[in-house]
């Protein structure tokens, strides 16, 4: 949970979003700078178990090329939406 101040407002958000179904981890939102799929791994959870839910075609860990790191895309007005690190 982050927690903190904007203009006189009190607001707080989530690090981490997270749900369990059918035997997988579905990381739905991912604020930890170096991402949590790889602790996950680490920690003995099979990468095919562990779902990118916050990526438009949610693919498993053992889909992605780069499981280091995630990047949102890019958009630019004059640009097409770009994947970086993927």
């Amino acid at each position: 949970m982050n927690v903190g101040w904007d203009r006189g407002r009190r607001v707080s958000g989530d690090l981490l979003y997270a749900t369990l179904r059918d035997q997988k981890v579905y990381i739905e939102y991912d604020g930890i700078g170096y991402g949590i799929s790889d602790d996950l791994a680490a920690r003995g959870i099979p990468e095919d178990r562990i779902v990118l839910a916050f990526m438009p075609e949610a693919p498993t860990l053992a889909d992605t090329q780069v499981k280091t790191h995630w990047s949102p895309p890019i958009k630019s007005a004059n640009r097409p939406v770009v994947q970086q690190g993927v």
